[in-house]
């Protein structure tokens, strides 16, 4: 199976690390020039402890755990007023017994894949056009007007993908504003 991979974030590639080893050739296009260093902490618990232990990354995974001991919301003197300790084995907690990182966890994913004979990776990428998706293939126009046929496409990159605005019926396609950050700041 040929598979492209578009985004190389923490979803595209674990997809990567898990089909790669069932044999895929997989093709991982991402329109940064890098894997990006940034991004928020994502918390190791629950069902990502398992895939940590499945894709054996649980040890170099807790090497660069924060080792944040907990939250506390604090008033304008400065006073604690809220404090959220490290629960053991919970995922109610707001600080996980282990948190990394994004980028960092996106370098293990992307070390762990890219060694495999089945991966390549395309930087500075994007998918132009999506000449035509049935249940046969699909054929996309990268940026550099190379035309790259595969079984499937997965779109991994984002809420805000550009593909899915190709391949989906616009009212099929909805991002629902929780008003969490301000609306002046919501990208096009």
């Amino acid at each position: 199976m040929r598979v492209l991979i578009l985004g190389s974030g923490v979803a595209g590639l674990s997809l990567t690390y898990f089909l790669s080893k069932v044999g895929a050739l997989i093709t991982v296009v991402e329109k940064a020039p890098a894997i990006l260093p940034h991004g928020q902490n994502v918390d190791i618990t629950g069902t990502a402890v398992t895939v940590i232990k499945k894709m054996d990354l649980k040890a170099r995974t807790r090497r660069y755990n924060t080792t944040e001991k907990g939250t506390q919301l604090i008033i304008s003197t400065g006073q604690k007023f809220a404090p959220f300790s490290v629960k053991k084995d919970s995922i109610a907690s707001f600080t996980s017994e282990c948190k990394i990182l994004r980028g960092d966890m996106s370098k293990i994913l992307w070390e762990a894949s890219r060694v495999q004979p089945n991966v390549e990776y395309m930087f500075s990428m994007t998918v132009q056009q999506v000449l035509h998706n049935d249940d046969d293939s699909v054929k996309v126009v990268l940026s550099n007007s190379a035309v790259h046929e595969h079984d499937l496409l997965v779109a991994a990159d984002g809420q805000w993908s550009m593909l899915r605005k190709q391949i989906f019926a616009p009212e099929s396609v909805n991002v629902r504003c929780l008003l969490l950050y301000p609306q002046n700041n919501k990208r096009q």
